[in-house]
């Protein structure tokens, strides 16, 4: 992830983003003013996550509350929660896909079986002989 929002140029094109999200936390009334409501975002993660997210979303949302708290600007803090969210969730889904990987491996060693070089099977025949 980069911080491209963070490069000079970009202030306002952030800052209109960060607006619509907070318009957006307001329309689903989980904003207001420039404060968040805390329980409800935590009712959402219960209802709208499936059982085996429903952890590291509350997790991931209490950090990024907690990071945005004292943000008075609504735009900022919009996009500031956006901002951690997405580097929570990137953070998380980054060692999933490498768990996943190492997972991966691991079996096809197993399904491969013990590898051998050439000199092995021809030091084996001889065995047998």
């Amino acid at each position: 992830m980069t911080n491209l929002h963070t490069e000079p140029g970009n202030e306002e094109r952030t800052r209109k983003n960060g607006c619509v999200i907070a318009c957006l936390l307001k329309k689903q009334e989980l904003m207001e003013d420039s404060n968040i409501k805390e329980s409800k975002i935590h009712s959402l993660i219960n209802k709208e996550f499936p059982d085996e997210l429903v952890g590291i979303a509350h997790k991931i949302a209490r950090k990024c509350l907690k990071q945005v708290k004292s943000i008075t600007d609504e735009c900022e803090k919009g996009f500031s929660l956006y901002a951690c969210v997405a580097r929570a969730v990137h953070k998380v889904a980054d060692h999933e896909e490498h768990t996943r990987k190492e997972s991966e491996e691991e079996e096809e060693e197993e399904e491969e079986g013990p590898q051998t070089t050439e000199a092995e099977p021809q030091a084996e025949a001889e065995k047998v002989e």
